[in-house]
Order: C-alpha cells, then sequence, then structure tokens
C-alpha cells in the first residue's frame, strides 16, 4: 500500500475516474470538484491536494483539498483514512473541516485530533439522494431561468443566507463560488414577477448533473417555490443528456426531504461534514 501525490490535475483525474464511477453516488462531490478543477486554470497562491492510495497498482481511494475548503474522502478502509490524515498534517495544511461517508469522516477526524489537538464537530449530517426520473410535476406559478450577472447581489445574500442557516456562518468561498457559477451559467432562480428560489445545478460527472444548494427565503416559503424549482431544473440536467441527478439534504430537515422523495430522489447513502477549531 503506497500514498501518492500529485499536481497534475489532468493526470490526477486519468488515474483516479474510474475507482470514482465505480459509486457515483457516495463519490459526487468529488467528481464535481475534479471536473471544476479540469476547466479552470490554477489561480490560487497554494496548489490543491491531490492524492491516491495505491495497492498491487490499483487505486483504492482518494483524498482531494482545495485550500480554504474542507478536505472530500472516497470510500477507504481504516488504515487508508490514517494514512490520509497523517500525510495532509505532514503537509502543513490547516483544512477547515473534513467531509465524506459517515465511517470514513469519523476515523479522520480521530486521527486529526490526535495529530494537531484541533477540537472538531460535527457541522451537518446529510443524505446523499439519486433521481433518475422526475416522477411528479406540481403545477406552481413562475418560471425557471439562468442567474445573469444582474442578478448578483441577490444570488449572493441568498448563497449568505442559506450558510448562515446550514453550517452558522459564512463560507469563506462562497463569493468566488457564485462569481464563478454565475459566469458558467450553472445559478437558476424560480421566478413569480420577481426571483423568489434559487437552486444551482450543473453536470458533475460523466453522465450525472449535480444539483445544489437550494434556497428560498423564509418570506417565500411553503408556496411550493422550492420543489418546483428543483424539480424543472432536474428535468432540465436530465433533458441536457444526464442520466441521473445527485443532491444532498440535511437530515434534520424531514419536509424537504420528503419533498424531494415525491420529486423523484431516492436515498443512497449518508453524508458527514466535520468542521475543526483553533488547536487547545
Amino acid at each position: 500500500m503506497k500514498l501518492y501525490q500529485g499536481q497534475n490535475i489532468q493526470r490526477f483525474c486519468d488515474r483516479t475516474y474510474d475507482v470514482l464511477l465505480q459509486s457515483q453516488a457516495e463519490h459526487n462531490l468529488l467528481l464535481a470538484i475534479l471536473q471544476t478543477l479540469e476547466r479552470r486554470s490554477q489561480t490560487d497562491d497554494a496548489l490543491p491536494y491531490l492524492a491516491w492510495i495505491e495497492e498491487n497498482q490499483a487505486v483504492q481511494s482518494i483524498a482531494v483539498h482545495i485550500p480554504r475548503r474542507n478536505v472530500v474522502l472516497s470510500k477507504m478502509s481504516e488504515v487508508e483514512t490514517a494514512l490520509f490524515a497523517e500525510d495532509i498534517s505532514r503537509s502543513g495544511r490547516w483544512p477547515p473541516g473534513v467531509a465524506g461517508l459517515p465511517d470514513e469522516v469519523q476515523i479522520f477526524v480521530q486521527t486529526w485530533q490526535q495529530l494537531t489537538q484541533q477540537p472538531a464537530w460535527v457541522a451537518m449530517e446529510m443524505y446523499v439522494h439519486q433521481l433518475t426520473q422526475v416522477k411528479s410535476i406540481v403545477p406552481c406559478r413562475g418560471r425557471l431561468r439562468v442567474a445573469e450577472s444582474c442578478d448578483r447581489n441577490q444570488v449572493l445574500a441568498w448563497s449568505q443566507a442559506f450558510d448562515q442557516e446550514a453550517f452558522g456562518q459564512v463560507q469563506a468561498w462562497t463569493e468566488q463560488v457564485v462569481d464563478r457559477q454565475l459566469q458558467q451559467e450553472n445559478i437558476y432562480l424560480w421566478e413569480d414577477d420577481k426571483p423568489v428560489s434559487m437552486a444551482m445545478g450543473r453536470g458533475s460527472t460523466p453522465g450525472g448533473g449535480h444539483l445544489g444548494p437550494v434556497y428560498t427565503p423564509p418570506e417565500y416559503r411553503r408556496q411550493g417555490y422550492a420543489t418546483a424549482c428543483v424539480t424543472a431544473l432536474s428535468q432540465r440536467l436530465l433533458d441536457q443528456g444526464h442520466s441521473s441527478c445527485f443532491l444532498f439534504t440535511d437530515q434534520a430537515n424531514s419536509t424537504s426531504n420528503h419533498i424531494y422523495q415525491a420529486i423523484g430522489y431516492q436515498r443512497r447513502c449518508d453524508w458527514l461534514d466535520y468542521r475543526f477549531g483553533k488547536p487547545n
């Protein structure tokens, strides 16, 4: 068993894609990250951490860390998880957290705390859902449209409000993500005379689309806008040739989970997001 690091994004993708595609639901976030890295030139001062573990010349597991973002883990064994935590610590990186399947994340957190003495807490427990066909379309006033540059202030404010509700703080990377996704026309608004709901949707795997986050301001909730937005955007992604769509939901929000299931999303796995504090 040997851990490798690389800075050549294309080589890393070529080496790891096949393993990630074997479990697309569990790896949809990693696949989306790699797609983003492939599309844009490296402009950050610090390079991403791109690492994988091989045994008998076969890739077993993958870990990625983009500067100022969480470490994201693939499916892996306890031994592999600990190896990644140790390697990231040795590299001098201080990620704000880690995300992945619950068993892998918990082992990573335990190892990381032993190495760094950083406190850690659960930021969110989520489900990963997958949709292959829209089951029902409930009539709702309004229409779906692509957000434009003139919508930037509204989209940024709603994205920051989503962060506050979901994580208790605005993420350091939110503004950068909003600007990039607006430029790539991946942000959509449900409009009923005025924007009332928002969702991000894009291709994230060779055959799959990734949908989310989804946000509706409190004053427009319980009117069916988010359901209509997600339904229309999911169908749009399928119509673009994606065989399925993936969506993360908060386990604590039973209402949204029920709504997404009614649309056609099926739960595939659990997902865990941990955050790290300052060392004690």
